[in-house]
């Protein structure tokens, strides 16, 4: 049915409320696409809780996505872009207590995103990707030039004594992170943003990435 006024309404902690769209407009009238947006943010709460048997297990900003574990007995497992396990070509986030997986985000983002490398995150601004060089002795990383037909400006990070630059981690512009040579993504915060530690093998820091994206939209299934 087309031009049918419809409320979208959230449910949390006994409470229900409605929520605007983006124009503020408390009703939206369908369409063929069934495509809308609401205004998320105009609740004063920005913290989703996930529990599981009635026992809260963690806590997911709305506004930045990073995840806070309340339950000791669950944790993080990261799993890079290009990995054989990832059914979604982006760094997929798996909360799970021992083999189970309880909830999964990934992200997915508009190929202009930036990325820029600093050497700490006080001072970033805008959202997108940050890159913190903690091992510059060890590391090194060149940009892909935009001359090149595929990926130009990805982030190349290789290690500083291979003639060859053969890549240990490649950072896409749409926030993909591809893994080599058994080299992993752990999964940490700074402040209220999701970040990612690039480490070895031996789960030995290299370098960080930082992920901002305060307010920006998501999508609902």
């Amino acid at each position: 049915m087309s031009d049918e006024p419809i409320n979208l309404y959230r449910y949390r902690w006994w409470v229900l409320s409605k929520l605007l769209d983006v124009d503020n407009n408390q009703k939206v009238n369908t369409s063929s696409s069934w495509k809308f947006e609401f205004d998320v943010n105009n609740d004063s709460s920005k913290w989703l809780k996930l529990d599981y048997k009635w026992t809260t297990v963690a806590t997911i900003n709305e506004n930045t996505w990073k995840i806070t574990i309340i339950n000791p007995t669950y944790t993080f497992k990261v799993i890079p872009s290009n990995n054989n396990s990832n059914d979604v070509w982006y760094v997929k986030v798996l909360l799970m207590n021992w083999t189970n997986e309880l909830y999964y985000q990934y992200f997915k983002f508009d190929s202009n995103s930036n990325i820029k490398i600093v050497d700490d995150f006080n001072s970033i601004g805008d959202n997108g990707i940050y890159i913190k060089l903690n091992d510059k002795t060890n590391y090194s990383s060149y940009k892909v030039p935009l001359t090149v037909q595929y990926n130009p400006w990805a982030i190349v990070i290789y290690s500083s004594r291979d003639t060859f630059e053969t890549p240990l981690f490649v950072i896409f512009k749409d926030w993909r992170i591809n893994t080599f040579w058994w080299n992993k993504l752990e999964y940490r915060n700074e402040w209220e943003n999701v970040k990612f530690n690039l480490v070895s093998p031996k789960w030995i820091p290299i370098w960080e990435v930082l992920m901002k994206m305060t307010n920006w939209n998501y999508i609902m299934k």
